[in-house]
């Protein structure tokens, strides 16, 4: 991913001053035109999403969708949803989405 990226000139890859082990990965100014782009896209996308529902509508969603997250992981081994294409174990695993 980042190669293509790369590739299409949105980030550049560059040696840490300080140690050249480390590789720093920074935004061009089309790749940070394109982040504000996807926020946009992404903010759009929420108010269809909830459109007609209240904040606490949403809120209520979110819990449920957690209690749903943690029902499904419970005593289940995370590597063995590595064959996900939405790596179900990552999403499940941020408590915070939602609030």
């Amino acid at each position: 991913a980042l190669q293509k990226m790369e590739k299409l000139g949105y980030i550049l890859r560059e040696p840490d001053e300080k140690d050249q082990r480390i590789l720093r990965i920074r935004n061009t100014e089309e790749g940070s035109a394109c982040v504000g782009t996807i926020k946009r896209v992404f903010c759009e996308m929420e108010d269809i999403m909830y459109g007609n529902m209240t904040r606490e509508e949403v809120l209520l969603l979110g819990r449920l969708l957690r209690q749903i997250c943690d029902n499904l992981m419970e005593g289940q081994d995370p590597a063995r949803f590595d064959c996900c294409p939405h790596k179900l174990q990552k999403v499940c695993m941020k408590k915070d989405i939602f609030r």
